[in-house]
């Protein structure tokens, strides 16, 4: 059976490593949907780096992060694509 991409990102949280990279977060993108969850909670939060469309975000101007939801400023439109990477704390 396949692992889905959380449950990688989880096992490798087990196995000791504590970087998540190119993680999509999990929500709509559909030009109205602001509120995005990550499969973990950034620690420390300020090391959530936020692309859209492989351009970088920039924290308070553009989305903020508050446990394991990012709230974008502008909702992403339909077709574009979100990629975060963050370190968490060890299991």
């Amino acid at each position: 059976m396949a692992r889905t991409e959380a449950s990688k990102i989880t096992q490798s949280l087990e196995d000791g490593t504590f970087f998540v990279d190119k993680e999509t977060p999990v929500g709509a993108i559909n030009g109205v949907n602001t509120s995005f969850t990550l499969a973990n909670t950034p620690n420390p939060s300020i090391s959530l780096r936020v692309k859209v469309n492989g351009v970088d975000m920039l924290l308070t101007t553009d989305y903020s992060i508050i446990g394991d939801t990012l709230t974008m400023v502008v909702a992403p439109r339909s077709g574009e694509s979100i990629r975060v990477w963050y370190r968490v704390e060890p299991v």
